[in-house]
């Protein structure tokens, strides 16, 4: 599974001796069949580990939310779904960052606007917006095929809302979907993603 690069990439950094790295930790009740790589393994549940984890630390931990309350990101106060469309993001229309370029993109993600993955093993498929989940989060449909096979089925996918800020305020190190770019729009980038775009259809 895709997940399990959480706990082997940076297992397999600290194995190689990379500066600054010290494994995976995994903790749970059960266990699981990367235990042997990670670095610490605590049976326990997770929020006694951070509990403990916080008062060792010293920290202060912002009491819970209310029941049916969520965390709004500041970008999105005030704003209603039907204007989640951002201007002037700080990359490329292919979803790189453009810090010092002077570029800058559009994110539209309101219900029904079309997207593509731009990175990562789906890279070049192509989904919309279908909604929004019960905190906000933007829920999608990509029509995503297996590694072997062209049989492809419209998949869910959540992208939460705390992105969007990140995406904002440019603090995102890649932009993971991106609008379908305009055919006027002919960077090397967009090209990439033209390829991949077309690689995927096939």
């Amino acid at each position: 599974m895709n997940a399990d690069r959480m706990v082997l990439d940076p297992a397999r950094r600290a194995a190689e001796g990379v500066a600054g790295q010290l494994g995976a930790v995994v903790v749970g009740l059960q266990q699981t069949v990367h235990d042997a790589e990670a670095s610490l393994r605590i049976f326990a549940r997770c929020d006694d580990v951070f509990t403990m984890l916080a008062a060792e630390m010293q920290l202060e931990v912002a009491p819970a939310w209310p029941a049916g309350s969520y965390f709004t990101p500041p970008i999105l106060e005030g704003r209603g779904e039907d204007d989640y469309i951002f201007e002037g993001l700080p990359y490329s229309a292919a979803g790189e960052p453009a810090a010092g370029k002077g570029e800058t993109t559009t994110l539209d993600v309101r219900d029904g606007a079309e997207l593509v993955i731009a990175r990562g093993m789906h890279a070049g498929a192509i989904g919309e917006v279908d909604g929004f989940d019960r905190e906000g989060n933007i829920k999608c449909r990509f029509k995503l095929k297996p590694k072997s096979g062209k049989l492809r089925a419209f998949v869910p996918m959540i992208l939460g809302r705390w992105w969007l800020q990140a995406a904002v305020d440019g603090k995102a190190a890649a932009l993971p979907v991106v609008n379908i770019p305009a055919e006027t729009c002919n960077s090397s980038g967009v090209e990439r993603l033209r390829e991949l775009m077309r690689a995927y259809a096939q």
